[in-house]
Parts: structure tokens; C-alpha cells; sequence
């Protein structure tokens, strides 16, 4: 017959166990976390130089001579670049071609998100005041839109840029502007160059030197986008590079 001073002891026996298996398997799971971490680190970065040398080589092609079969144009065809074993999909398109945000008034806006992008009337009117307030220097709300008050409100608080935006994903920030409608604006919308309607004809024109070209490298799902300065004589900057995970 076990005493009642054995059977505590065993009671304790069981639960130093109970605890050891719990701690064994929560470092287990934390070890294979860390090891998957590391392991998406080393292929983010494997895409990433991927992208950089098709980009590079795109920069090259576009200078080619009409004549040249390697030549590629601004036209936003997929081409497919392999390096390094990995298979990236790229596409150029001018910025110029674009609008800018930042040059863009109210009526320009909702032609563009109803016309060609297809949203509805109604969100249409909140994306154009949210964004317009966004970006003016005023902190008076239009009808739909958002002001400083409401961003110092959320959590955590920020300002409204109260001036243009400086990058695309600077939108993120705005009011209604989701991440699904942020990717039907994108291809549409710029930060740089002089247009505020998008143009008609033209899409094969050569290289022109102070346009800016978007280089968009896809894999999975995971892009990386560059945008160069063309300085002539085939020479391209790189003035702006970020990756997305696109949904």
C-alpha cells in the first residue's frame, strides 16, 4: 500500500515531468521556428540578388540599339531572367506615363479610380478626400475625408504627411487605402515626372534622358521594385528600391 507521503512524491514526480516535456517541446518548436526564419532570410535575400542582376541587365538591354533582338522596351511585358537558379519574372514601365500623386487634383483622381481602375462611386469619393487631405497643407476635413485628428486618434498615432508623398507605399498611411486597393492604384500612380493624365499612343518610345523607369521583379509571389533615373549614354541610377509580399 503506498504511504501518503510516497504518493506525493509521485504526484510531484509526474508533474516534473509534465513540465519537462512542455519545456522540451516548446524549445523544439522554437528551434524549428528560428530555423524556418533564417532559412526565408537566406532566400529573401537570394531573390533579392536575383532581381538586382536582372535588373542591372534590363538596364543594359533597354540602351540597345533598335535593330538588336536582345533589345527590351518600357512596355510592361513579362520577360524571364534566370540567375543563380532562380527563375525571376521582370517588367519596365516608364514612370513618366504615370500619374503623379502629388500633381493630381480631385477630378483627375476620380476619373482615373472609376474610369480605369473600376472602383464605385462611393469609394471612389472617401479614397480621393482621404488622399487629397493627406497630402495638403491644411487641416481642414473634406466631406469623406481625414485630417490629423483622426490619425493622431489611431494606435499607435501619426501625422498626416500634410505634403507630398515621397513613395507610393506612403498611401498605406491614408484612410480607406487598404492594401488590395493599394495594389489597383499602383501600376497607375507615380511619385515622380509631370503627368497628371494618363497618355494615349507613344508606349514603344526610346529611352529620354531625366525619365524614370519601374523595374518590377516578381517570385513567388514576392516583389522587389526599382526605380532608375535614366542619365543618357545608357547610364541608369537607382534612386529607389523596396520589396512587397503581394496578396
Amino acid at each position: 500500500m503506498i504511504k501518503k507521503q510516497d504518493g506525493i512524491i509521485l504526484i510531484f514526480l509526474l508533474w516534473a515531468i509534465a513540465l519537462l516535456s512542455f519545456i522540451v517541446i516548446e524549445f523544439n518548436r522554437q528551434v524549428r521556428l528560428k530555423a524556418k526564419m533564417v532559412t526565408h532570410l537566406i532566400e529573401s535575400k537570394k531573390d533579392y540578388f536575383s532581381s538586382y542582376s536582372a535588373v542591372q541587365e534590363a538596364m543594359v538591354r533597354l540602351s540597345l540599339p533598335e535593330d538588336d533582338e536582345r533589345k527590351l522596351l518600357p512596355d510592361g511585358k513579362e520577360h524571364e531572367f534566370i540567375f543563380d537558379g532562380q527563375r525571376i519574372s521582370l517588367t519596365i514601365e516608364e514612370e513618366e506615363r504615370k500619374i503623379n500623386i502629388n500633381l493630381a487634383n480631385a477630378q483627375i483622381l476620380h476619373s482615373l479610380f472609376t474610369k480605369k481602375i473600376g472602383f464605385s462611386d462611393e469609394i471612389t469619393e472617401r479614397l480621393v478626400d482621404c488622399i487629397l487631405d493627406y497630402k495638403d497643407s491644411d487641416n481642414v476635413t473634406r466631406p469623406y475625408g481625414a485630417e490629423e485628428d483622426y490619425y493622431l486618434s489611431l494606435s499607435p498615432p501619426y501625422k498626416s504627411a500634410n505634403g507630398p508623398f515621397k513613395t507610393l507605399e506612403e498611401l498605406l498611411f491614408v484612410k480607406n487605402v487598404t492594401l488590395n486597393i493599394f495594389w489597383k492604384m499602383y501600376n497607375f500612380l507615380t511619385v515622380y515626372g509631370k503627368n497628371v493624365k494618363l497618355p494615349e499612343g507613344e508606349e514603344n518610345r526610346p529611352l529620354m534622358i531625366g525619365h524614370h523607369y519601374r523595374f518590377i521583379c516578381k517570385k513567388d509571389g514576392h516583389l522587389f521594385v526599382f526605380i532608375s533615373h535614366y542619365l543618357g549614354k545608357g547610364k541608369h541610377e537607382i534612386i529607389y528600391q523596396n520589396e512587397f509580399y503581394k496578396p
